[in-house]
């Protein structure tokens, strides 16, 4: 079973691809704007998890994307909250997808630059 690690640095490398390839020959709304995580089955996250999350949020953000959660359960979310992690991620922690993408599509944050 692959670590948390390897698995937030795939997602990371599909979302810089994804990015690159909308981004050539392209206009900014083709572009990679969000990555949403879907959690319904972590059950539970220890300190290193929390760490490399926030590494995936850091690097996202400093390649023009936010995250979002969706689907994790209460205490992963009490976890998350302790650690000031929804904070970073401004609260985008959603029920479901369908509401993350279309919260993230109206916000004024997610409108094309």
């Amino acid at each position: 079973m692959p670590s948390i690690c390897c698995l937030l640095s795939r997602i990371l490398n599909l979302a810089l691809e994804e990015q690159y390839e909308g981004a050539i020959g392209s206009a900014n709304q083709d572009r990679v704007q969000l990555v949403i995580l879907d959690m319904p089955n972590l059950l539970n996250i220890d300190t290193s998890s929390m760490a490399a999350l926030e590494d995936l949020h850091n690097d996202l953000e400093s390649n023009g994307m936010q995250l979002a959660l969706a689907n994790p359960r209460w205490h992963v979310i009490h976890k998350l909250r302790l650690a000031n992690f929804l904070k970073k991620i401004e609260g985008r922690v959603f029920l479901t997808i369908g509401e993350a993408i279309e919260a993230c599509l109206t916000s004024k944050n997610m409108l094309p630059i």
